[in-house]
């Protein structure tokens, strides 16, 4: 919805260059991200490193993009690199004896077959990513499973190659539903593409004439002003954060977050909130809360405009301003399983 909306100003004459998205945390733009990638928007994030351009991300796309050309010498440079004891020499040493031929169109049979001497420390590593490769080639799972099978192998050398391992591993669960919109593993990389290993976490400023839409944390936007801005995860407990709350003062110092938020549009603002999210994102399980607007917008929430969401052929609908509860909401869901449609008054 986001992304139609950015498109939309466009077409209005809004260039995205006078349009910014912002957040409370960084996380909070990572399936927006996805999406920009997928549609060729142009962007830069301040606040943050992009997601796409994370280490850990691209050691998972670089696992993908062996299992879907094995004679990619620069992924598995960076997989082998990911071993515990694996250093740019042994590295090259191990790509050397998975090469039959250049390029190496058999390493990946080679590798899942036990070719390679890898470091003792890395035994374990080893055995886990060659299984994982296995169950990937032989075509039975969907981008999203596979990245589930691979998740197993960046449970285990995560935590030793990257501070805050669980988060990271956060973000491989989040890319597999990313991915689960994909028919093939090809398709999805060609949309999610993978940059060199010296590009990573590089900030390239664009040119004055390049066309970028901004992503920016609420704090990095202090001082700046665009035409259009959206606002993302306006939830109570995103704003306000509750971790910000457990200290005197913290309440106030939101509140005068969300102003400079909503005082950045010098034209439009489009304030959006998930009507569910998760306890917490760094857990193993699916625990999640129902959404409410933040309290800080609540009592002025009759002074916005209408909130529009895209219906199955892509058109914009309408969706009442008035609360939701939960058991409208179901009922809505088994109205429309019914062919009916959700009732009126209730939420999609």
């Amino acid at each position: 919805l986001v992304a139609e909306r950015i498109l939309d100003a466009r077409e209005r004459g809004i260039e995205l260059r006078d349009q910014a998205v912002l957040f409370r945390a960084g996380h909070h733009a990572d399936g927006l991200e996805l999406e920009l990638a997928r549609r060729d928007i142009p962007y830069v994030k301040y606040g943050g490193l992009r997601y796409l351009e994370t280490a850990h991300v691209k050691d998972l796309l670089a696992l993908l993009r062996i299992l879907d050309n094995p004679a990619d010498e620069l992924a598995w440079h960076r997989v082998l690199l990911t071993l515990d004891g694996v250093g740019p020499v042994t590295a090259r040493r191990l790509a050397d004896e998975l090469r039959v031929t250049k390029p190496m169109a058999d390493a990946l049979a080679r590798f899942v077959d036990g070719i390679g001497r890898v470091p003792s420390q890395a035994a374990e590593q080893a055995v886990e990513l060659r299984g994982a490769l296995a169950d990937c080639a032989d075509g039975r799972l969907d981008p999203g499973a596979q990245i589930d099978r691979l998740a197993g192998f960046c449970r285990l050398g995560f935590p030793n190659r990257y501070e805050n391992g669980l988060a990271r591993l956060a973000d491989v669960d989040r890319l597999a539903t990313a991915a689960r919109a994909y028919a093939s593993r090809s398709r999805f990389l060609t949309e999610v593409t993978l940059d060199p290993p010296s590009r990573i976490g590089e900030v390239v400023p664009p040119s004055l004439d390049d066309e970028w839409l901004t992503l920016s944390t609420i704090h990095s936007a202090k001082g700046c002003e665009w035409r259009s801005v959206h606002l993302l995860h306006a939830a109570d407990g995103n704003i306000p954060s509750e971790m910000a709350l457990g200290h005197d003062g913290g309440l106030a110092e939101e509140l005068r977050l969300l102003y400079v938020a909503v005082t950045r549009a010098r034209t439009e603002l489009t304030v959006s909130y998930p009507h569910r999210f998760h306890v917490n994102r760094f857990a193993a399980d699916d625990r999640h809360v129902y959404a409410r607007l933040s309290r800080f917008l609540e009592p002025v929430r009759p002074l916005f405009d209408e909130v529009v969401e895209l219906d199955d052929d892509g058109e914009e609908r309408a969706v009442p301003l008035g609360p939701v509860g939960v058991a409208e909401e179901v009922d809505g869901v088994l109205q429309s399983l019914l062919g009916d449609g959700p009732p009126a008054g209730s939420s999609p």
